[in-house]
């Protein structure tokens, strides 16, 4: 009985926690697009101080794995599959409970889609 509760209750958390990556990855693509069109609606110019500016600051990250983990997984579980997850339930070292939520990065890996330091930082 006690088997079946942890079942039904890692299931009903790891249910969750897809629904709640799903929703921050969509989020991130609104952002995305939303600055996008602000962007071009107010500053139409490429060479206008404001976009110079934020085309500096996004140069910064384009490189960064974990970002554009966050970005294309968003494409991922749009046109391919909801990821892999695993979960762990515990008991720490003060017996409080631990738990945990990861994404099953050699699942992942089989997309060809990843930009290269996406992948980088999946492997």
């Amino acid at each position: 009985m006690f088997d079946a509760m942890r079942r039904e209750l890692m299931d009903d958390y790891l249910g969750e926690a897809l629904r709640l990556m799903h929703n921050l990855v969509a989020a991130v693509g609104t952002v995305i697009d939303q600055t996008r069109i602000v962007l071009e609606a107010n500053w139409p110019d490429p060479a206008n101080l404001v976009r110079v500016r934020f085309a500096d600051a996004l140069r910064r990250f384009r490189g960064d794995g974990r970002l554009l983990v966050v970005r294309d997984l968003r494409t991922y579980m749009l046109h391919l599959r909801l990821p892999g997850i695993s979960g762990t339930l515990g008991l720490g070292p003060n017996g409080l409970e631990t738990s945990s939520v990861n994404l099953i990065c050699a699942s992942l890996l089989e997309w060809s889609g990843w930009r290269p330091a996406a992948r980088t930082y999946l492997r």
